[in-house]
């Protein structure tokens, strides 16, 4: 019963991380594109009407958070401003993967506990057998009940392994692309900056744009 406890606990904590995960890729992957859109069409205009448009942002999306990394720099040379969205982005990669170890240790160790758990389920219906010498007796209650924590153990083990697995995998993909995706929303400003920057003119236009 002890083994199966932790995997309930296990599964509770997992779904847990599930639906704050499902929210918050559901926000990015939905509201996102647009907060960033109205930034880079506001942003040759006016940067700081652009940077005050997605400020409130940053604490949702990552995106946000790397844009305005480098937009809040006072006149950067092009080239350290591409230095500064490239260390915004590899901040946000990490935070992209976050609880990627805790589903990693739940599919390692979640099939393990049901190993575990019917092993102790089959050592208890066997306690529960009496061998005389030529006949088996025992109590048949012992016996259910040692098989029914060994097949629950074992299903459960396998069905939260399965599941955090699957969950897992989704989480990395919608990571990887979302770090392509901001890596094309910084090549957009850098290219709107380096626009402003060398065709336009450094002292007048820079200045407007500031």
């Amino acid at each position: 019963m002890v083994i199966v406890a932790i995997l309930v606990a296990l599964s509770i904590i997992t779904l847990t991380l599930t639906v704050e995960r499902g929210w918050t890729w559901g926000q990015i992957l939905t509201r996102q594109p647009s907060l960033v859109q109205n930034f880079l069409t506001t942003y040759p205009q006016s940067r700081h009407q652009a940077i005050a448009q997605l400020t409130p942002a940053i604490a949702t999306f990552p995106a946000a958070r790397v844009l305005l990394n480098a937009a809040q720099l006072e006149r950067p040379h092009p080239d350290t401003l591409d230095r500064a969205l490239a260390v915004a982005i590899a901040a946000e990669s990490r935070d992209l993967k976050r609880f990627e170890t805790w589903w990693t240790t739940v599919i390692m160790t979640a099939p393990l506990l049901g190993l575990l758990g019917t092993v102790t389920g089959l050592m208890t219906s066997f306690s529960g057998l009496q061998w005389t010498d030529l006949e088996l007796g025992g109590d048949p209650t012992v016996v259910s009940e040692g098989l029914g924590v060994a097949l629950e153990s074992t299903a459960l083990g396998l069905a939260i392994a399965l599941v955090a697995l699957i969950i897992a995998q989704t989480c990395r993909t919608l990571a990887r692309r979302q770090q392509i995706q901001m890596r094309i929303y910084s090549l957009h400003l850098s290219r709107l900056y380096r626009h402003h920057y060398w065709n336009l003119g450094i002292p007048n236009r820079i200045e407007q744009l500031y």
